[in-house]
């Protein structure tokens, strides 16, 4: 057996698991994921990029945070055994333009906020965007999960976004790269929302980024200083397009233009935005 092999076997003993009947379900640029029974699945990465987060983080059951942490032998691989999600990416209703109503939204939106219990301990994402949101069946139910915290940082003055051209990054990081913090993910949120609403975002979003590199990788980076001016252009019309619209309730027209303030001074919390009226009659 290879030392992956063995790895990924050491820790499926520990769960009681049967190695063998493990199966690869995702591959990204650095990592993979293997599903290791009903309710687990095992990250292995290279690299050990996930901080140690605090158990009541751990517990929030919209963050699919690894459990527990495994080294291989040779210190080679690294393995995060997390709960398998049964899910679909949130990415795939937008790509595929499918609008929700405002109750389906306003379900989606408060479980993405409370996954956002990140920043009361002082952390943000860094790769906030759909397609680290999982929309996760359960009985008759669903939850949002956010996924992936191979980029988390603790907040400090000086972290920056990971990519700052995402399409779902606030002006204050597209136009002037300034410091990354719970607000700017505040304003992911929005775009988010008004994606699930709307469609097609004029001003973010996948159209702006991820259809680009979903298209050719290769283009986008012959090319990559025309579509930022696209992603930069967008903004700076941010307020052409973020006003009252008469196909929103007063309550989801107040709560998009709170998170999608202009001056991330004035944009809310996530705390403060679970309180707001367009989530009336949603348990905490």
């Amino acid at each position: 057996m290879s030392e992956l092999d063995l790895f990924i076997d050491e820790i499926c003993q520990e769960y009681g698991c049967d190695s063998h009947s493990s199966e690869i379900i995702g591959k990204g640029y650095t990592s993979s994921i293997y599903k290791i029974s009903d309710n687990l699945c095992i990250k292995i990465k290279e690299k050990d990029t996930c901080p140690a987060f605090l158990t009541s983080i751990k517990n929030c059951e919209n963050l699919c945070i690894p459990i527990k942490t495994f080294v291989s032998s040779t210190g080679r691989y690294i393995g995060y055994v997390q709960r398998y999600v049964n899910s679909v990416c949130l990415q795939d209703y937008i790509v595929k333009r499918k609008l929700f109503g405002e109750n389906d939204v306003a379900h989606i939106i408060f479980d993405v906020l409370k996954g956002l219990a990140l920043h009361r301990h002082g952390y943000v994402h860094r790769d906030f965007y759909p397609g680290n949101i999982m929309i996760h069946s359960r009985k008759d139910t669903y939850a949002a999960v956010i996924i992936d915290f191979d980029e988390t940082q603790k907040i400090k003055n000086d972290t920056r976004a990971c990519f700052r051209y995402s399409g779902y990054h606030a002006p204050e990081i597209v136009l002037y790269d300034d410091c990354y913090d719970e607000k700017s993910e505040i304003f992911a949120v929005g775009v988010m929302m008004w994606e699930l609403l709307f469609g097609n975002c004029p001003f973010g979003g996948y159209s702006f980024f991820g259809s680009v590199i979903a298209k050719s990788w290769d283009d986008y980076e012959r090319n990559s200083n025309s579509y930022h001016r696209k992603v930069e252009d967008a903004l700076l019309n941010l307020k052409k397009f973020v006003k009252i619209t008469d196909e929103l309730s007063n309550e989801c027209s107040d709560l998009l233009l709170k998170l999608l303030a202009e001056d991330k001074n004035e944009r809310i919390s996530a705390s403060l935005a679970m309180k707001h009226a367009f989530f009336r009659g949603i348990k905490m």
